[in-house]
């Protein structure tokens, strides 16, 4: 098992997302791969993809990614019957690493209020510094390519 950047076609075959229809989202998400605004990781596990995490460079609100010194970290997933043997920790050790590398300072991460064990997490790895509650989320588009409204998460900052 390793990790290793993923494609857009990629992220649409692990998402089952017909890649002649996209849902907003995962359109939003193969532009940014396409692009370089944002790159895909994945734990591969002899083909199959068990574990996902974005590093977006920049976002339309600049809190969350700005271009310059600040990434943010989006859907980091790991599946269920995998979980707890560390994959996550070793999967945002290697993102972060490699946004160190890009020259980013600060990294941030949404988590909803209630995912304890994602907060203990986040916190584990650094990101404490609350930024601001959202109800937006930048990643995650409306049919109209808008952000689309969310029952509310707190962005994590963390200073590399």
């Amino acid at each position: 098992m390793h990790i290793r950047t993923a494609s857009a076609a990629e992220m649409l075959a692990l998402w089952g997302e017909n890649p002649d229809h996209p849902s907003p989202t995962a359109r939003f998400n193969c532009e940014n791969i396409e692009s370089g605004s944002a790159t895909l990781f994945v734990w591969d596990r002899s083909g199959v993809l068990v574990g996902e995490l974005y590093l977006f460079r920049s976002l339309s609100d600049p809190d969350f990614a700005d271009g310059k010194k600040r990434a943010y970290f989006c859907a980091l997933r790991i599946r269920k019957n995998l979980r707890g043997q560390g994959l996550g920790t070793a999967l945002m050790e290697h993102v972060i690493a490699q946004a160190a590398r890009e020259g980013f300072t600060e990294l941030t991460i949404g988590v909803e209020y209630s995912e304890e064990a994602n907060i203990r997490l986040y916190h584990r790895m650094g990101f404490t510094e609350p930024v601001k509650d959202c109800v937006f989320d930048p990643c995650s588009m409306d049919e109209n390519m808008k952000p689309e409204a969310h029952t509310g998460f707190q962005l994590l900052l963390k200073r590399l």
